[in-house]
């Protein structure tokens, strides 16, 4: 439906009145007409259009600075604390984690065949990435023997690119371990911890009161900050689906429960960072510009198995129970970390990965390149 506005011709110049704007620093508060937009109907094209005139005050400061405008900035509701969602990605893993809580209608046979198919497939992608990081050692050893246990390829490759591609790889590893990161984060609240809840009275007792901050509430993410189940609008959830997985996964067994934090977590971790050290050595002994690049692509291919597994495998109807049915959690910050988190949330995860290019670069091409791996 179209949307019109027109002024009235009987308004007057009179009728609206401007402050003098300032200058620097200076106040402003106006009154300025606006339209107020109506749907445009039947009644509306065979009568006179008229148009609404609302008088609205506006104040605000000037300031200097790039990004000052004369009303000063719009102030947004329900964003005094900072929040966060909690949910799983979407990966083979997270299918199994949810899959080990649910039923599909009433046929155990059905239910007790998908948990196998799901549970092959992720144990499958788990040796495919361990065959494929087996032969990424194996292709280093081969390059560092070729180039005299010179550990960064002799630099025959270009040096900024070089660094270009030990970056990109970076920034996928650390995507990948922010991923897993945000899965413990997940598994923490749905689970539980009793090791965390030891640690965070640990803390409390003997750390917090020699530390300059709240070591507790930044190391105990899990116990020390509000959550609540919403779902994808942000809405409270108080029955239904999640809640009913939430109530299968707290009951979990100790066997269960070890699976998960220790077969799907361990090997997302153990994964990622075999692969920062064997990845980035065979990538940097690269002999030219072109296996630099293709090299850092196939590495890449290694880490995005799980998903790419998930993403053809899996039915719509499987994939559903993962992203719309799981567990959402709503994680709410205090004032304190709210304000901390928004002043340098950019700036602490560019640091982290400029550390970690700097890092993985220089282990093998400092000037004196001499380290190797040598597992096998």
């Amino acid at each position: 439906m179209a949307t019109v506005a027109s002024f009235d011709p009987s308004l007057e110049m009179s009728d609206v009145h401007t402050d003098s704007h300032g200058i620097g620093g200076a106040s402003i508060k106006t009154e300025e007409p606006s339209l107020l937009l109506e749907p445009e109907t039947g009644d509306h094209m065979s009568s006179k259009r008229q148009a609404t005139i609302v008088r609205t005050s506006l104040s605000g400061n000037v300031q200097g600075g790039i990004f000052t405008n004369a009303v000063g900035r719009a102030r947004l509701e329900g964003y005094e604390h900072k929040t966060t969602l909690s949910e799983l990605p979407p990966n083979i893993y997270s299918a199994i984690i949810v899959s080990s809580s649910i039923e599909f209608g009433d046929n155990k046979t059905v239910n007790r065949l998908l948990d196998a198919e799901i549970f092959f497939l992720a144990m499958a992608n788990v040796c495919v990435q361990f065959i494929a990081i087996f032969f990424t050692y194996k292709l280093y050893a081969d390059a560092l023997h070729e180039n005299n246990d010179h550990s960064c390829g002799q630099f025959q490759a270009n040096r900024n690119l070089r660094w270009m591609a030990v970056a990109i790889w970076s920034f996928s590893l650390l995507n990948d371990i922010y991923e897993t990161y945000s899965m413990q984060l997940w598994i923490s609240y749905a689970l539980g911890d009793s090791a965390a809840a030891w640690f965070r009275t640990f803390l409390e007792t003997y750390v917090d009161c020699c530390c300059c901050f709240q070591a507790s509430y930044w190391l105990v993410p899990p116990q020390m900050r509000e959550a609540k189940i919403v779902d994808s609008n942000g809405d409270p959830v108080l029955k239904g689906n999640m809640c009913e997985i939430y109530k299968a996964l707290r009951g979990a067994s100790m066997v269960q429960q070890l699976f998960i934090k220790v077969v799907v977590l361990g090997v997302k971790y153990f994964v990622a960072f075999v692969l920062a050290v064997v990845g980035t050595g065979w990538l940097v002994q690269s002999e030219s510009n072109e296996d630099l690049l293709l090299n850092c692509i196939a590495l890449e291919f290694i880490l995005q198995l799980s998903g790419n597994c998930y993403t053809f495998f899996l039915s719509s109807e499987l994939k559903r129970f993962v992203e719309e049915d799981a567990p959402k959690f709503q994680i709410t910050y205090e004032r304190k970390p709210t304000e901390f988190h928004r002043a340098t949330g950019i700036i602490k995860k560019a640091i982290v990965l400029v550390t970690f290019s700097v890092l993985c670069n220089q282990l093998f091409c400092r000037e004196s390149a001499n380290f190797k791996l040598d597992f096998f």
